[in-house]
């Protein structure tokens, strides 16, 4: 079945616009795949948790990069076994 009358609308608004959006199961993915990266090839420890790690959004609009990156980086802590400080870790990360 072809795309109906209001998806070809919402994808013509969106081209003349210029909306464009990541998928979040996309954001997900790069998310872990940054993180792994720093990890395990960039020799930083922690990923994405490390102090020294600076993660922004290329995509200001919708603010998709700010909820898993702060996930990730209390799931690192969690694991990291440093839960108690993890409120004040993630708001170094905002």
């Amino acid at each position: 079945m072809g795309a109906g009358p209001l998806e070809r609308d919402e994808a013509k608004l969106r081209k003349d616009l210029a909306v464009w959006y990541t998928p979040i199961e996309v954001v997900k993915y790069m998310v872990a795949r940054v993180d792994a990266e720093l990890r395990n090839r960039r020799g930083v420890e922690y990923g994405l948790s490390d102090q020294l790690s600076i993660s922004w959004s290329h995509t200001c609009g919708t603010g998709a990069y700010l909820v898993p990156v702060p996930r990730q980086v209390a799931a690192a802590l969690a694991k990291k076994g440093t839960d108690d400080l993890a409120s004040q870790d993630l708001k170094k990360v905002g």
